[in-house]
């Protein structure tokens, strides 16, 4: 699966394997300087592309797996999740479906 994520788009895969990007900025505050996360109105051209490639890495197992996962993919939030089912057997399960299909 990792080589279908680098193919893609190898920002994708570092979304996978290291999680997503989280869209923060710096808040003044009166103990000092602290990050907190952008409010989407917040948000410039390159933080929306970013979120959309947040978006895009869970999709792509979502038509990866077959019926019987899809549930247990789409309960996760973030694909780094879905990648830490990698050891269980319906992972191993899964991916040789993804290799036959």
């Amino acid at each position: 699966m990792h080589i279908f994520y680098k193919d893609k788009e190898l920002e994708i895969w570092n979304i996978v394997n290291k999680g997503g990007y989280m869209l923060m900025k710096v808040k003044k505050t009166d103990k000092g300087k602290e990050m907190v996360l952008k409010e989407e109105d917040e948000w410039i051209e390159k933080d929306r592309s970013k979120n959309q490639k947040n978006h895009m890495a869970p999709n792509i197992y979502v038509y990866a797996v077959d019926s019987s996962e899809l549930n247990r993919v789409l309960a996760c939030k973030i694909a780094k999740e879905i990648w830490g089912y990698e050891g269980t057997s319906w992972a191993r399960e899964t991916k040789v479906s993804i290799y036959v299909h």
